[in-house]
């Protein structure tokens, strides 16, 4: 067998290596959200968290959690 032949990727290869990118992705997210929403909640009102408001940016942004600690 040649060397060549060897270092050479097949299609099913690269096809595979692009859905485990995805997959590592997708729980990478899934790790990440949690601790971004439990910063973000943080210093949002906390009505608003209660309420679902608060997805992906804080709302009326308060501090008095982060001042009572």
């Amino acid at each position: 067998m040649s060397r060549t032949a060897i270092t050479m990727k097949r299609s099913s290869d690269s096809i595979l290596e692009v859905l485990l990118y995805i997959w590592a992705a997708i729980v990478l997210i899934i790790t990440i959200y949690p601790l971004y929403f439990i910063i973000i909640a943080s210093f949002s009102d906390p009505s608003a968290v209660g309420n679902g408001q608060v997805w992906f940016f804080p709302k009326a942004l308060r501090s008095t959690a982060i001042r009572n600690c």
